[in-house]
């Protein structure tokens, strides 16, 4: 269970996803990359093999959505701001 969020990169390269939920996790915030596209993951392939490449808004997911653990977000308060602060400084470094 967790909370995900989308994260959209601007056309131009912004702060790769990996680096954020690499920051998170550095700052002892349980953060997880998104989920796994239907073609891309191996549970799936075979359901959907004779479906082609009809899941665009699955890669966008995979590449885009960051997820926090449900259990951070019932801490207190500071925690949350710190998880806030985090996203900032990710944000602005690109």
């Amino acid at each position: 269970m967790r909370y995900s969020f989308h994260y959209e990169r601007q056309p131009s390269p912004g702060t790769p996803r990996d680096k954020i939920v690499g920051a998170l996790t550095g700052a002892g915030i349980p953060a997880l990359p998104g989920y796994s596209s239907a073609p891309a993951d191996p549970r799936l392939q075979k359901a959907f093999a004779d479906q082609g490449d009809l899941f665009p808004n699955s890669q966008v997911a995979q590449e885009q959505i960051i997820g926090i653990h449900h259990m951070f977000l019932l801490r207190e308060s500071r925690d949350l701001l710190g998880l806030v602060e985090v996203l900032r400084e990710s944000l602005a470094s690109g």
